[in-house]
């Protein structure tokens, strides 16, 4: 079956795979980032923030690594509103 002329649209893969930094999503690292940084700073200990960062990161790198929609699905399903009382 054709398709109409004018109905195909060529995308470009970066537009549809999602943004991931170092393995991880781009929200989760920088969120994490954050509040790692912030305790570092705040406490004045440098350590401190990379024991919390190093293995956060690592944990979202291994579980984004066969589904890099991993935390979208999961905040997902966490808003999601219960029916029928099954929560």
């Amino acid at each position: 079956m054709e398709r109409p002329e004018g109905f195909v649209v060529p995308l470009h893969q970066s537009l549809v795979t999602p943004q991931l930094v170092v393995g991880a999503p781009r929200q989760i690292t920088f969120l994490v980032g954050s509040i790692s940084a912030a305790l570092s700073f705040g406490m004045q200990v440098l350590w401190a923030g990379a024991a919390i960062w190093i293995p956060v990161h690592g944990i979202a790198a291994y579980l984004c690594r066969n589904d890099p929609e991993f935390f979208g699905v999961l905040f997902r399903a966490i808003t999601h509103p219960s029916y029928l009382g099954t929560r």
